[in-house]
């Protein structure tokens, strides 16, 4: 047995992807390569001005949270109030 190539995680006998990968492949089949990473971007992937206005969702004042390498963390000694 060795690990699915793609996700890394679930173990394979006899075939070249586990069967979730598979599905990936086949979505990637169905409607090219370029449309399902699009959709991959678009949707799961967020850019600093998405993750900005989640954390304005949430109201996490600046006060107690800071940025670091690209997320929002409670500053040392900052309660977190929910």
């Amino acid at each position: 047995m060795i690990t699915c190539p793609l996700c890394c995680e679930k173990y394979i006998v006899l075939q070249t992807l586990c069967d979730d990968c598979k599905k990936v492949k086949h979505a990637m089949s169905l409607y090219g390569s370029e449309k399902v990473i699009d959709v991959i971007h678009t949707v799961l992937v967020r850019n600093d001005k998405q993750i900005d206005n989640k954390c304005a969702i949430y109201d996490k004042d600046e006060e107690n949270y800071e940025k670091k390498g690209g997320k929002w963390i409670l500053k040392m000694g900052a309660s977190k109030e929910i």
